[in-house]
């Protein structure tokens, strides 16, 4: 005959009701912090994005001056495919340039002259409505030893007299302020 006796002691194995909440509250911190250092890295990829291609243009922009005597006068991203200076693969409709790397934050990059102000032989603009103040700050401070000037709403300021932390605001505000989502940098 088989054994009845069935043990219904339950207090001998498994996890109460508190060690089951601990673990789970340890779980969600774990959980928040690394979302966090994620979005920090998302952000931070994006910011090295924009500035490798504000590079990709001003080499472009200097080459382009080259082979046309030293003149930025007819400066557009469009005469610089053509004269493969940038990447065919980026889309350019007048003075603006659309690179397919731009991991969403620039919408696109703006070259040509007399914008806003900005001093230099050419400039070089960021377009975004989801670019942060500080986002746009850290790539001008990317940049700050290369540009002559910067145009930030609206105005132009030339530098070494401002610097970009004296016209960039340091918050995570959106760029955007009245209608403005640009910012320019001058080249020389």
């Amino acid at each position: 005959m088989p054994n009845t006796n069935i043990n219904l002691n339950m207090n001998d194995s498994g996890f109460t009701l508190v060690e089951l909440i601990l673990a789970m509250l340890i779980v969600a911190i774990l959980t928040s912090g690394g979302l966090y250092v994620y979005s920090g890295l998302i952000s931070s990829s994006k910011i090295t994005a924009a500035i490798k291609n504000i590079t990709t243009l001003e080499a472009a922009a200097n080459s382009y001056a080259e082979i046309n005597g030293g003149s930025y006068k007819t400066i557009e991203p469009s005469e610089m495919q053509i004269d493969k200076l940038m990447p065919s693969s980026w889309n350019t409709n007048g003075n603006w340039a659309y690179p397919l790397n731009n991991n969403g934050l620039i919408k696109k990059y703006f070259i040509g002259q007399n914008i806003w102000g900005v001093s230099g032989s050419y400039a070089i603009g960021i377009y975004s409505q989801s670019i942060t103040n500080l986002q746009a700050l850290n790539i001008c401070r990317a940049l700050e030893n290369s540009i002559s000037s910067i145009g930030f709403d609206g105005n132009g300021y030339n530098l070494p007299q401002y610097r970009c932390s004296s016209v960039v605001p340091d918050n995570n505000n959106l760029l955007s302020s009245s209608s403005q989502s640009e910012i320019f940098f001058g080249f020389d």
